[in-house]
């Protein structure tokens, strides 16, 4: 429109379906069950750790794609339970003070229910942030301080994102104290029963490995979402420097500060950066190498498709560029609302004709 070119290059990876969304192009993964594949997907969500993204990929796999039933916001186990037993797959979500979760967890597995595919089990997936990134998260965050307190010795709530971890209702928990030996316990619990326990900076390899761990049906591409905005206010800090009001921009003594108050923070996120290497280890070659690489292609592609999407909305009607034209002749948008008929056209979805219905918009670029 009004003399715009809109150029549209397009491939999408081996094992991956050409469509359309919303007139926009994008690549559908073929749904695979393999042998011990998993019944249900569980994330662990605790605040400041990709909760969002995660949440975006979850809901997605459901509402998109019909790979799952997405189970969240609120935890209800027995209500997850019975879409287990109705054979349903499930994309589950347990966010922030559930104390129960991994006693649920437990009962959950002990049950060995069969679903879609002969699919079994319960898989989990926890993230853990770098402290000093997690608390600077946190008190900036609207549901925490949102910018209204400083980062300092009384402020700081000692050891919260452990806590938080175990079910903790409290955010602003000001005494600071040590887990006691109970908890850390059950904090060595949560991080055995958890499938994939990762450094949250290391979020895509995680959730290309908790795709893998259901097996094949969970699809691992994301759009980012992230529901901290900054503030127009003045009256509201902005930004770590801000929070620890230091002038030395690498901020010593405020990493020392939550250092010194958060150890068992510390100790947590040590756990879990060596429980995400071993995890690893049984996948790493070259062909997880490439299935990482295709992952983060389709995150950044999907990243691209987005930004247009918003721009395009962003316009008025008659100063929008035409959509790109290489979307003709995509099957439709996943979502059962617009092609009821999408899971049945990818249930012939092969290497093969994923390949030979790829293969022509392989590089193309349309003006």
């Amino acid at each position: 429109g009004r003399g715009m070119a809109q150029s549209c290059t397009f491939a999408c990876p081996p094992q991956h379906l050409p469509v359309s969304y919303s007139g926009w192009p994008a690549c559908e993964r073929c749904p695979t069950t393999t042998p011990g594949c998993a019944a249900a997907i569980l994330d662990r969500h605790v605040p400041k750790n990709g909760g969002s993204s995660m949440r975006v990929l979850l809901r997605t796999n459901a509402e998109w794609h019909g790979r799952c039933v997405y189970h969240g916001y609120i935890w209800r186990p027995h209500h997850l339970e019975a879409l287990l037993r109705n054979g349903s797959h499930v994309c589950g979500e347990a966010h922030t003070s559930i104390g129960s979760f991994w006693d649920d967890v437990e009962r959950l597995r002990s049950l060995s229910i069969v679903t879609a595919g002969g699919c079994s089990g319960v898989k989990v997936i926890v993230r853990v942030r770098e402290p000093f990134s997690w608390y600077v998260s946190f008190f900036l965050w609207p549901s925490g301080f949102h910018g209204l307190q400083r980062l300092n010795e009384t402020s700081l709530p000692c050891n919260l994102q452990a806590r938080l971890l175990l079910g903790e209702k409290n955010y602003w928990r000001r005494s600071c104290l040590r887990l006691s030996a109970s908890e850390q316990q059950r904090v060595a619990r949560a991080v055995a029963l958890a499938d994939v326990v990762a450094p949250l900076d290391r979020f895509d390899e995680a959730i290309v490995l908790a795709a893998r761990l259901t097996g094949g049906w969970l699809g691992s591409t994301y759009s980012r979402s992230n529901e901290h905005r900054t503030s127009a206010d003045p009256a509201r800090l902005k930004n770590a420097s801000e929070l620890c009001g230091e002038s030395d921009p690498a901020l010593p003594r405020c990493r020392a500060l939550v250092r010194r108050l958060a150890p068992d923070d510390h100790a947590l996120y040590a756990r879990a950066v060596a429980a995400f290497e071993t995890q690893l280890a049984a996948h790493r070659g070259a062909e997880w190498d490439e299935e990482l690489r295709q992952h983060l292609q389709n995150v950044a592609a999907l990243t691209s498709r987005s930004t247009a999407v918003n721009s395009w909305r962003s316009r008025q009607p008659g100063e929008r560029p035409s959509k790109p034209p290489c979307t003709k002749g995509l099957l439709p948008n996943a979502n059962p609302g617009v092609n009821r008929n999408i899971q049945q056209q990818l249930a012939t979805c092969t290497p093969a004709a994923a390949a030979a219905a790829a293969g022509p918009l392989r590089g193309a670029t349309v003006t």
